[in-house]
């Protein structure tokens, strides 16, 4: 059985605070995870080299409470999408709704595949609208 593990990368998006990277062995999908720790959810997914977007049947709401290092190191998160882990670099947004009826898009969200890590986790914490 292999162990994956995670490495810490940090990433500036405006809406996120923190991402990390999960390694594990070659020829794998590279699998991007979420740790939302505010009152907004995920809806939806769109990449943006496409246009496509993914509606999630189960939106992603809170998965965490606490700091975004500890939501990481108690894997507190839900996964967002997945691609092989030898893609080229490519970009998506999230699609984020709160409970007073507020939406938007995050800015746009670089995710660069590779294949020493399993994936990353990115962390939502996006403050409540005034």
């Amino acid at each position: 059985m292999t162990t994956t593990t995670i490495k810490q990368k940090q990433q500036v998006i405006s809406a996120l605070k923190e991402t990390s990277r999960i390694p594990a062995s070659r020829a794998h999908d590279y699998v991007v995870y979420l740790a939302n720790k505010c009152n907004w959810t995920v809806t939806k997914l769109k990449y943006l080299s496409t246009g496509q977007e993914i509606t999630y049947p189960q939106p992603i709401g809170r998965t965490c409470a606490l700091d975004c290092q500890t939501c990481y190191e108690q894997q507190q998160w839900r996964p967002l999408c997945a691609s092989p882990c030898d893609m080229s670099p490519y970009q998506i947004e999230l699609l984020c709704e709160h409970p007073s009826g507020a939406w938007g898009w995050t800015d746009p969200i670089s995710i660069a595949p590779d294949c020493d890590y399993g994936g990353e986790s990115l962390c939502l914490d996006i403050p409540d609208p005034h």
